[in-house]
């Protein structure tokens, strides 16, 4: 396909918008581009771009929710970097969507797709549908449906959609996405021949203690008997998650980062109560910061360490970099605090607003 013909075919943002039939998808886009905010660090990355004047190609549809949430993240992300974005609907485009062209793997119609261009038109960067945390928080709830052929199967279905359209409200997944993007293209302005940004590691991730800012105090207050307790069908308690979310960062840490293999995080014998709890939680960010300290963000890209595919569901990313690892520390945290909240409510206790 011939992009120096193709891509000037699409629409602008606002052309996109403005030929949406459903007013209500419109809206909730422009509702998730003012709610979405980059970080002053992210600006700062972005704008190294403008010399580059990168292209994005984008597939998407008005029905989407992936697309309502996600393309406003580019959007912001294109007007700092000074990149030209051109949209194609899905369903009226299907050059777009073959195996030679933008389809997903296994012949999945995944959108959005944010294909990024350079000046000759080659590809440099492709991103698909949404982020790694996203994906796993819906995969986790769709294992929970009942069989399509179930009669409750399409309200449950539609309920997975509405519980995710109000986990993005709350911001966090929209800056996975922010997260992922940056990863992916930051190789065209750290490679060979670029001039390293300097850019402290820590300062790329401000927002690392928000979560444990706003959760651990509401989770102090909280009784034994509220801490222990378990929701119908499940058997994770408050104090679980709050100990996986400790044991996991201490693990990335020192098995995956540091090499340690023969290193095992606290057990649950270890911790046998709250105070021990939230003093391994501390513990462990004190030593994650530690590490990063000495480390700038070109330094995370450049270095990698192996995964064990044992320990991992689905598949690995293509290239392990230690920024791509710390994300999933950080990302794993967010996830299992959403589930704190939420057994919190099950509980008919407050949860902090987050």
């Amino acid at each position: 396909m011939d992009m120096a013909v193709r891509w000037p075919q699409g629409l602008t943002y606002e052309q996109f918008l403005a030929g949406f039939t459903t007013v209500r998808y419109a809206e909730r886009t422009r509702e998730a581009e003012a709610e979405f905010r980059l970080t002053p660090a992210e600006v700062t990355f972005w704008r190294r771009f403008t010399a580059l004047w990168l292209r994005v190609l984008v597939i998407g549809a008005e029905w989407c929710p992936d697309v309502i949430q996600h393309l406003p993240v580019l959007m912001h992300i294109a007007r700092e970097a000074r990149m030209a974005v051109r949209i194609f609907d899905r369903d009226t485009n299907p050059d777009l969507m073959t195996p030679d062209t933008f389809l997903a793997p296994g012949g999945k119609m995944r959108i959005p797709v944010f294909v990024f261009l350079d000046q000759d038109w080659r590809e440099v960067g492709r991103w698909t549908e949404r982020s790694r945390l996203a994906n796993d928080m819906v995969e986790t709830r769709r294992a929970a449906l009942p069989p399509a052929d179930h009669p409750e199967y399409q309200a449950r279905n539609q309920e997975l959609y509405q519980e995710m359209g109000e986990e993005y409200r709350r911001g966090y997944l929209q800056q996975a996405a922010a997260r992922e993007l940056q990863e992916l293209l930051a190789p065209l302005v750290t490679g060979a021949g670029a001039a390293p940004s300097g850019v402290d590691a820590l300062t790329l991730f401000p927002q690392r203690n928000d979560f444990r800012e706003r959760v651990l105090p509401a989770v102090a207050a909280l009784t034994p008997e509220q801490l222990d307790w378990t929701p119908p069908g499940s058997r994770n308690a408050i104090s679980y998650y709050l100990r996986h979310i400790a044991q996991v960062e201490d693990w990335f840490i020192h098995f995956i980062i540091r090499q340690q293999p023969g290193f095992t995080p606290r057990r649950k014998a270890e911790l046998p109560d709250l105070a021990s709890i939230l003093d391994y939680l501390h513990q462990s960010r004190a030593q994650t910061e530690a590490f990063l300290q000495p480390y700038t963000v070109d330094q995370l890209l450049a270095e990698r360490r192996p995964l064990p595919p044992e320990w991992f569901k689905g598949n690995l990313p293509e290239s392990e970099t230690l920024l791509w690892i710390v994300h999933r520390i950080f990302w794993h945290e967010v996830y299992h605090s959403a589930q704190i909240l939420l057994v919190m409510r099950m509980q008919g206790l407050q949860p902090p607003p987050v």
